[in-house]
């Protein structure tokens, strides 16, 4: 079960850019950040959200998470002395039997070995979006008439903590934007599009309440 201000946290994860093996497409150089090596990882956090947090944070490589049911709050411990970002994610995901992840388009998806019904697979017909930073790509999909439908006909709430006005603050010019117009594309689809359209590092899309009544969707 997940708080607002642990959902708040899950959403302010920042990068670092990391440094990788180079693969070439073409004329088109491409870092694989996965492949990256990495000494001495090591991390106690919280629980499963914090320690994915704590993993995008440090290795810098583009995540989405994708939390669709009640977990334990559980301390993990993560120690990766010589390895790969690769190593360091399946030693994080190993923990927690009931997730998987999969890299999808140059972007790592964490999310429940069993996920029917998910809103990341609704298909969206179109979305807009126009310089938006993140509160604005949050208002844009949560506008949308099929999340709303979608929200209603499973008796959800989105409510998705309004984090960026309290951390942002004057700051807001500087951060991330992105313009798209995209079609016929499912919702996970495009968060991983942002993703990799801007300088967004990571969303997160994440059940919560004592009821596990809310959702929360967000960029970052």
């Amino acid at each position: 079960m997940f708080s607002a201000n642990k959902i708040a946290s899950a959403l302010l994860l920042l990068y670092t850019v990391s440094n990788g093996q180079v693969s070439r497409a073409g004329d088109v150089a491409r870092v694989d950040p996965l492949t990256k090596q990495v000494r001495n990882y090591q991390d106690t956090a919280y629980d499963f959200l914090t320690a994915l947090d704590d993993f995008t944070r440090t290795c810098g490589v583009p995540t989405g998470i994708d939390l669709e049911m009640p977990l334990k709050q559980r301390r993990l411990s993560v120690d990766v002395s010589r390895g790969t970002v690769i190593d360091v994610l399946n030693a994080i995901v190993a923990q927690e039997p009931s997730y998987k992840w999969v890299k999808v388009n140059g972007v790592i998806n964490v999310m429940p070995e069993e996920h029917e019904n998910s809103i990341l697979d609704l298909r969206i017909p179109h979305l807009q979006l126009a310089n938006a930073d993140s509160s604005g790509v949050h208002a844009a999909i949560v506008s949308l008439p099929e999340v709303k439908e979608w929200l209603e006909q499973n008796h959800l709430t989105e409510r998705t903590p309004n984090y960026m006005e309290i951390i942002v603050g004057k700051n807001r010019d500087v951060m991330p934007r992105v313009s798209l117009d995209l079609h016929d594309m499912t919702l996970r689809e495009i968060l991983n599009r942002i993703l990799k359209s801007c300088r967004f590092h990571s969303w997160v899309v994440a059940r919560w309440g004592e009821k596990n009544q809310y959702l929360s969707i967000g960029v970052n």
